[in-house]
């Protein structure tokens, strides 16, 4: 960070854990931080911070080992990809592009388990509950991360007069902030999706009591007569 001249409150703040989507624009740097998914303990969804400065000349990405997109786009430069915005700010649309691509994959995923857990709710296997709940919280991660970003790239897209962001750069941060727009859609869909298994978990649960009790009504129907009878004789 010393070697590109970035300030040092930047670089604390760069360090610091826990920092929430940002951008802040000074006149030759922005310093932008992001939110990556990855799977967690347990197989669910988790997030982790991604740092990045964005100079004249130069893209700087500061982030744990669990970060697989920024090194994917390292190794297709290295290996002659060209892109179609060469600047920084072009590279950090790319960037951002490359990320949300695997979402996709990640709402497939979910489409596919939601098509397991409707068998279960249909037969009022508890075990739904759980899966509904933990598939929830995996919606929930992804809109929270996903929801500031598009804010990020939406100011990006609608800068005007900034040196980094030139005309190129902004079609391709509006480009980003359509696909995550389209994104935030099938999430929508599949929470309300979740919402539907979960009325059908529980239809399926009460027309099991309502089997029960019926079938304890009948019972109760034919022992009644007989223990009246008995009593009356019995005394």
């Amino acid at each position: 960070c010393r070697s590109f001249g970035i300030p040092e409150s930047l670089v604390d703040e760069a360090l610091a854990p826990g920092s929430l989507p940002t951008i802040i624009e000074q006149r030759d740097l922005a310093y932008v931080v992001l939110n990556a998914f990855r799977t967690g303990s347990g197989g669910r969804l988790d997030t982790t911070e991604v740092d990045v400065f964005v100079g004249p000349h130069y893209l700087l990405t500061i982030h744990d080992g669990g970060v697989t997109s920024p090194t994917l786009v390292r190794d297709r430069l290295e290996h002659g990809y060209e892109l179609a915005v060469p600047t920084p700010m072009g590279l950090l649309a790319h960037l951002a592009m490359v990320a949300i691509r695997r979402i996709p994959v990640l709402i497939d995923r979910l489409e596919t388990q939601l098509d397991d857990l409707e068998e279960l709710a249909m037969r009022a296997d508890p075990r739904a509950i759980t899966e509904v709940h933990a598939l929830r919280r995996d919606v929930i991660v992804l809109r929270r991360g996903l929801v500031p970003q598009r804010q990020i790239y939406q100011e990006l897209a609608e800068e005007a007069g900034h040196p980094l962001v030139d005309e190129a750069s902004r079609s391709a941060f509006e480009r980003v902030v359509d696909y995550q727009s389209q994104i935030l859609e099938s999430l929508d869909a599949a929470r309300s999706l979740l919402g539907s298994v979960l009325e059908a978990h529980r239809s399926a649960v009460a027309e099991q009591t309502n089997e029960i009790v019926r079938v304890l009504t009948v019972f109760s129907a034919i022992m009644l007569p007989l223990s009246v009878v008995a009593g009356i004789y019995g005394m």
